[in-house]
């Protein structure tokens, strides 16, 4: 009797299996290992209660208007000095915490209405706050 399924694998299913197995593996590594570069250490501070759990480290761009509010919901662009794109978000509050390198960065922040802001930003071992203002609109 011919049996559909063979019970006992071939050499070439277990060949196929393994070599799934190590390319799913792999993959996942790959993934792991982009996520624990990502910058981005924190985004929020709508909230009182979110501000006071924000990272106290870190490169943190402000975002807000002339009127002092604060802006959320920007969309916030990072090089590097090569033009390597480094971050490419879109915030959840006015505060974006970064984890940087120590270099010189240019940012670029739009808002939905098309207002933009932008500059060259020197990092240095210890972050730093830098305000980015929007005109009142």
């Amino acid at each position: 009797m011919l049996e559909k399924y063979p019970l006992i694998p071939t050499e070439d299913s277990t060949m196929n299996t393994l070599t799934r197995t190590l390319a799913l593996l792999i993959s996942l590594f790959a993934l792991s290992a982009l996520a624990a570069q990502s910058p981005i250490l924190w985004t929020g501070g709508i909230t009182l209660e979110e501000r006071y759990a924000a990272s106290a480290g870190g490169t943190r761009p402000e975002l807000f208007v002339t009127g002092g509010h604060y802006l959320s919901s920007i969309k916030v662009v990072v090089t590097d000095d090569s033009g390597r794109e480094i971050v490419n978000t879109t915030t959840a509050g006015p505060w974006l915490i970064l984890d940087l390198a120590p270099g010189t960065y240019q940012v670029q922040a739009a808002r939905r209405n098309g207002d933009t802001q932008g500059g060259t930003i020197s990092v240095s071992g210890d972050g730093g706050k830098y305000a980015f203002m929007f005109p009142d609109n």
